[in-house]
């Protein structure tokens, strides 16, 4: 058995666990963002350390799923690069441990942040020193009629950058914050290498590789994470053979096949040009009077059909 056929048969028997990695890690991912937030409130920092009181485990159990949700990524990610760099001699293959290690650290990194909030949950005091001068700090220096609601304001201030400060101050924000950072521009690297080279052997349409990358860039923002796993089902279906209208040519044939031209298609690339001749056209126009002035002249010609 040669290379070509080895590479094949191996994405052959690959394609369907990868594809359901793909899909499951999404899944997975979903589920614990669910169960996760449950436990959490969408107010400030503060109330957020508040609502953990209580219901650590089930912040922490939430956290957990999405890691490996997160890190079963790279699982997609290995596959596609694999299939790449099968044929494509142009991409290094050494950066293939970057493709798996970015999702993993992305994966742990989530994990060991919400470590810091429950730290922080642990040492949160409502009547701290440090909220009470913050407070006093603020009404001193205000301008204005200081009504309930904005006395409200000034403490919920208060409440939320002390609540910051904590979680900044806990021993796991330097290891989480490491993690993130490298885990998070890891996986734009892998998603912008990967995603660019498939499509450019054929492996993905040229719109699924353009959004790949795009979805890529914007993953380091958590707002817009979830729309770069729209993009991983995708994949799972199409490593799993599942794609309606099948997968592109060069996973059957394991060779690097260039997609067309935009709005280019095979055998139409005479689909717009206009049979006829110029002096067919100029032959039905009628001949302009010798005699006539010459702006009548020109004004006939613009009448003429």
């Amino acid at each position: 058995m040669n290379d070509k056929a080895e590479i094949l048969e191996r994405e052959r028997r690959w394609g369907l666990p990868a594809g359901i990695a793909s899909v499951a890690a999404v899944a997975i991912y979903f589920v614990g963002q669910l169960y996760g937030n449950s436990a959490l409130s969408s107010g400030g920092p503060a109330d957020t350390l508040v609502s953990l009181e209580g219901h650590e485990t089930v912040a922490v159990i939430g956290a957990v799923v999405q890691g490996i949700g997160i890190a079963l990524l790279a699982v997609p990610l290995y596959y596609l690069f694999k299939a790449a760099a099968a044929r494509s001699s142009r991409m290094r293959s050494g950066l293939v441990g970057l493709v798996i290690a970015a999702p993993v650290f992305l994966g742990i990194g989530g994990i060991i942040s919400i470590g810091t909030l429950v730290q922080a949950s642990d040492k949160f005091d409502e009547s701290s020193p440090a909220i009470t001068k913050c407070f006093d700090g603020k009404v001193a220096d205000s301008n204005s009629e200081l009504t309930q609601e904005k006395r409200d304001d000034f403490r919920d201030d208060c409440r939320d950058t002390e609540a910051q400060d904590l979680r900044t101050d806990t021993p796991l924000a330097s290891t989480a914050l490491g993690l993130a950072l490298a885990g998070g521009f890891g996986f734009i690297f892998a998603m912008v290498y990967t995603t660019l080279n498939a499509m450019r052997v054929g492996l993905v349409s040229r719109f699924w590789g353009s959004l790949g990358m795009a979805l890529g860039v914007v993953a380091i923002l958590p707002q817009l994470f979830i729309f770069t796993l729209v993009w991983f089902i995708y994949a799972g279906i199409l490593f799993a053979g599942w794609i309606p209208g099948g997968r592109p040519p060069t996973w059957e044939t394991g060779v690097a096949t260039a997609w067309p031209p935009p709005r280019t298609a095979p055998g139409d690339d005479d689909a717009d040009v206009i049979e006829g001749t110029a002096e067919e056209l100029a032959g039905d126009l009628p001949e302009p009077d010798p005699d006539a002035p010459q702006l009548e002249r020109r004004k006939r010609k613009r009448r003429s059909p």
